[in-house]
């Protein structure tokens, strides 16, 4: 079956990209991007030992319900919208890695102060109990994941040229638009006609989408799930991650059924909750 990585390059929106990338260099550039983002990922673990899978497995989801999205329709895509889509599929949850010495001077973070200032509780909370419990660094790293694409996209700036041209700032756009307000796509910062032709409001509305419909018991293994202890959780954070995997667990997933041409197209849910 081959490892994880193989997989990732039998998705249709793979097999497109060396469609239309054609040269060897931008396939090998995207190829060495996704092979150095793979393992930062499998650390997320480190950072969030009861959060639903963010490695491996939601890469491939996200690449595959790119197809389901867009069906006949991915072959309209051009090579750097569909490497945008691909590198922004492996590094938009990136920033739930915290080295050791990061996650223990959280509150010397740039962005703890805004944190703060934006979530009242969280900042009474941290002012009452004079430190960052596990629950609030939780809190801050879920807020500050998608901001913090910018740690690990700096490291990568040389790598990061398309063209002779260097697409840090726009990957990291596209990887900070899943979390943030609708506006923000509509800003300039994505803007619609990169590089002369490549649309980035297009790939962060996939993104986006893709993200929120990866909701299925893929990522949440029960056999995992009572391993971690989740099933009588009993702290808060742990509480927060057991209402997670049960809504997971709860979903058979989204049915896509035939691909239709028509806009708008219907998706099917099916979920069975013991819970409402």
């Amino acid at each position: 079956m081959g490892t994880i990585e193989e997989i990732f390059y039998t998705t249709d929106i793979w097999k497109h990209f060396e469609k239309v990338a054609q040269e060897e260099e931008k396939i090998t550039l995207i190829k060495d991007l996704v092979s150095h983002g793979i393992p930062i990922l499998d650390r997320i673990i480190e950072t969030f030992p009861t959060y639903t899978i963010h490695s491996g497995q939601h890469q491939l989801n996200i690449l595959n319900l790119y197809s389901s999205l867009l069906g006949e329709r991915i072959k309209e895509l051009n090579d750097l919208e569909t490497a945008i889509l691909i590198l922004s599929a492996f590094y938009h949850d990136i920033g739930m890695v915290f080295k050791k010495d990061e996650k223990n001077n959280l509150a010397k973070e740039e962005m703890f102060t805004s944190f703060l200032n934006e979530n009242p509780s969280a900042k009474l909370q941290y002012y009452t109990e004079d430190k960052v419990s596990e629950e609030l660094g939780e809190w801050y790293c879920r807020w500050a994941h998608a901001k913090r694409v910018w740690v690990y996209l700096n490291e990568l700036n040389e790598k990061l040229i398309w063209d002779g041209n260097n697409i840090r700032k726009e990957l990291a756009n596209v990887c900070l638009s899943h979390n943030e307000d609708t506006e923000f796509i509509k800003s300039s910062e994505i803007p619609s006609d990169y590089w002369g032709n490549a649309d980035l409001k297009f790939c962060s509305i996939i993104l986006r989408l893709a993200d929120i419909l990866d909701f299925d018991r893929s990522r949440s293994p029960l056999s995992v799930y009572r391993y971690l202890g989740l099933h009588k959780a009993s702290s808060s954070s742990s509480k927060q991650s057991q209402k997670e995997w049960l809504k997971h667990l709860a979903t058979k997933g989204f049915d896509f059924g035939e691909w239709s041409n028509e806009i708008p197209y219907e998706i099917g849910f099916k979920a069975s909750p013991t819970n409402p």
